[in-house]
């Protein structure tokens, strides 16, 4: 049995190569993700898009805080934002470029005009499971502001299932935040995502192919 074959540049295998779309780009808000080591390597892992599209990201691979001491004494609070979901984010509303500020801060969620800018956003890059894992073994991210992205028609990433109705791929997530502030950026990620997506589905048995396109056709109707 030949062994699989992986493109030098990307990392994917080679039927699944992105390079032809890669545009790579400088955004003016830095995205630092933070990797559960189960991620690196995943053949339906983002992250790595994300670096391919966006020449300032950086990607950390670790689980505790002792494997991110550096970090740790480097990003500055008041201009790095923490994207994790939960009733103390701040909700990104991406249809309607506003925010929502949590419950507890003001009795219901209040509408408000986006924040400026970040200069760094932190991402988990794991499972639901393992993010949450994450945050709790690194009490050092209690400190940055969190926010969340909420998209209108849920994550688009039909290739791997989310267990977590809110849950976004990294680049989702990444991109959707950039969106309100740095289009290029958000343009650039876009167009890989959906480059990769459609490379990881035509190097995909007919059957599944088909399965995947009527499940792709039923969350649109939903939508609708």
């Amino acid at each position: 049995m030949s062994k699989r074959r992986y493109c030098s540049v990307c990392e994917l295998p080679e039927p699944v190569c992105v390079c032809a779309a890669i545009r790579p780009v400088t955004s003016g808000i830095k995205p630092i993700i933070l990797q559960h080591p189960d991620e690196s390597g995943h053949p339906k892992n983002t992250a790595r898009l994300v670096q391919l599209a966006l020449n300032n990201c950086e990607v950390h691979c670790g689980e505790t805080a002792a494997d991110f001491v550096h970090l740790q004494q480097s990003l500055p609070a008041p201009e790095s934002w923490l994207m994790f979901p939960g009733e103390q984010a701040i909700l990104l509303d991406v249809a309607t470029k506003r925010c929502h500020l949590p419950a507890s801060t003001t009795a219901v969620r209040h509408d408000c005009p986006l924040p400026e800018a970040p200069h760094n956003l932190i991402v988990i890059d794991a499972t639901w499971r393992k993010a949450q894992k994450m945050m709790a073994l690194n009490p050092w991210l209690e400190q940055f502001p969190r926010f969340q992205v909420q998209l209108a028609g849920g994550s688009q990433y039909w290739i791997r299932k989310h267990k977590a109705k809110h849950s976004l791929s990294t680049l989702e997530a990444v991109a959707a935040t950039l969106g309100l502030y740095d289009a290029q950026s958000a343009q650039a990620l876009t167009e890989l995502f959906e480059h990769f997506k459609q490379q990881k589905l035509k190097a995909m048995p007919r059957s599944i192919q088909q399965r995947i396109l009527q499940q792709v056709k039923n969350m649109h109707g939903s939508n609708d």
